[in-house]
């Protein structure tokens, strides 16, 4: 007879997950969580992060480099970072409801999120970019912890080999 403690956490109950999503604010207005209708809204918006190819990155000099450093000459940089940056704040700062029109008529939308990502500093050369690209990789790359994917084995399965 299976309970209630052999079953893996349901993602809405993980406090894990709930602890990472309501911690996530830009600029001190929380976000909204980067759930599914807010990620699949995002790829009808025109995100392409998840799907990059080595075409959509190129090597420039690195401005942090200094001889005799550990700093590489040069870093791989996605010259499409700042409107991905802009469409996923912009979801996380929207009601559903404004989410879920997003999904279906995303031309309607390209206008607002040009303005509110110019109103809140995500622009080439603003103070307040390299907060929102932290905020933005922080929420696309927490997708995978929000699978469900437990932190630990309560089983205490052991771990599967290589290969496997």
């Amino acid at each position: 007879m299976s309970t209630e403690s052999d079953h893996e956490q349901p993602i809405e109950d993980n406090p894990q997950i709930l602890a990472f999503r309501q911690e996530l604010e830009y600029r001190g207005k929380a976000l909204e969580p980067f759930s599914h209708l807010r990620q699949t809204a995002a790829m009808n918006l025109g995100l392409r992060y998840w799907a990059l190819s080595p075409d959509d990155l190129r090597e420039i000099r690195n401005p942090s480099a200094t001889p005799g450093t550990d700093e590489p000459d040069t870093v791989t940089v996605y010259d499409g970072l700042i409107h991905d940056t802009a469409i996923v704040l912009w979801l996380c700062n929207q009601p559903d409801s404004v989410c879920q029109r997003a999904r279906r008529v995303p031309r309607e939308f390209e206008n607002k999120i040009d303005k509110w990502a110019d109103e809140n500093g995500i622009t080439v050369g603003s103070d307040s970019l390299a907060e929102a690209t932290s905020v933005f990789l922080q929420l696309v790359n927490s997708a995978a912890a929000a699978k469900g994917v437990p932190a630990e084995d309560k089983k205490n399965r052991a771990p599967a080999a290589a290969g496997n």
